[in-house]
Order: structure tokens, then C-alpha cells, then sequence
């Protein structure tokens, strides 16, 4: 009888199943299986083409930007009788000018300059200038100018190439040496 019981409750067990997965699958069950939230709605980053007017019927065209001049002083030597450093006497100043850029420069200007400190700028006072030739990305220009030691010193001496169109970096300027 034990081995009958246990059949029943089994049989009974099987068939509240069997009705509660009816109800989980019916819409008119009193049990419903839990319903997934909605899915956000995601706008569409593609522009409506019944309201998008077309007014290039062109491709935009892309440019590889060219390549720019970067004009620097390289070097400055100084060189002159070092028994004559008095005023009167003449030093040569001696500039390489390179052109780090990968583009070709224009000709510009190479401007010596006399300073009272030890910074070359352009508000120092000029001492001559040299014409600079357009130069090649990697080219090099060595220039020199002989200037005459003034009074009231002491002076530092240097050199700055104006800066050429399509230059990032225009700060053209050399260390300050003394003679």
C-alpha cells in the first residue's frame, strides 16, 4: 500500500505540473511567466532621406595638408682677433641656418643682432642682415657677416631668420654669445 501512495502522490505531482505549465504558456492563465523590459528605443544616426535635402551630390573632397618650412638657427660661432676685443675691432658672426620642416621654405631674411643680455630677440638692436635662399626640407645655408665691437658694452651678439608662411613654430632665434 506504502509502494500505491507513493505513486498517487507522484501522479498527483505530476499533473499540478502539467497544469501549471498550461497556465505559464495560456494568455488566460492567472500565472504569467515575467516579462522582459522593453528594449530602449535607439534613434537612428543615419539622416531620413525623405527629410534630409541632398545639396551636394559630390563626395566632400579630403586633402592631405602640405608640408611645412621650420626654419632654426643651427649655430653661431663667433670668431675674431683675440687680441682686439676692444671697441672698434671686428668679430665675424658665423649662422647655419637648417630647415627642419618637411616642406620646402621660401627665400627670407637672415637679421644679426646686437643684444645687452643674453637672450637674442627681434627688439634687440640690428647689426645687418643677409638674404636667406628658399631652402629644401633638411637644407642647410651658411652665412657670416663681419660687425664692428661698440662702445658701451659689453654686447651679446646672435641671429634670427624671419619666419616664411606655413611656419608653425616661428620662434627663429639663436642663443646670445659674447665675444
Amino acid at each position: 500500500m506504502l509502494q500505491g501512495q507513493r505513486v498517487m502522490k507522484h501522479l498527483a505531482i505530476l499533473i499540478l505540473l502539467v497544469y501549471l505549465v498550461g497556465c505559464l504558456d495560456s494568455p488566460s492563465a492567472p500565472l504569467s511567466r515575467p516579462q522582459a523590459p522593453p528594449a530602449p528605443v535607439v534613434p537612428d544616426p543615419r539622416p531620413d532621406p525623405k527629410q534630409t535635402p541632398i545639396t551636394d551630390p559630390q563626395p566632400p573632397r579630403i586633402t592631405d595638408p602640405q608640408p611645412s618650412p621650420d626654419l632654426v638657427i643651427r649655430t653661431v660661432f663667433i670668431s675674431s682677433n683675440p687680441w682686439c676685443l676692444d671697441p672698434g675691432c671686428t668679430i665675424t658672426l658665423s649662422v647655419s641656418v637648417k630647415n627642419r620642416g618637411e616642406g620646402a621654405s621660401p627665400a627670407t631674411t637672415l637679421r644679426y643682432y646686437r643684444s645687452t643680455d643674453a637672450t637674442i630677440t627681434t627688439a634687440d638692436t640690428v647689426e645687418g642682415t643677409d638674404p636667406l635662399p628658399g631652402l629644401a626640407a633638411d637644407g642647410i645655408s651658411h652665412q657670416r657677416m663681419d660687425v664692428q665691437l661698440s662702445t658701451g658694452g659689453p654686447y651679446y651678439y646672435g641671429a634670427c631668420v624671419d619666419a616664411v608662411a606655413g611656419e608653425s613654430d616661428t620662434d627663429n632665434c639663436s642663443s646670445a654669445l659674447k665675444p
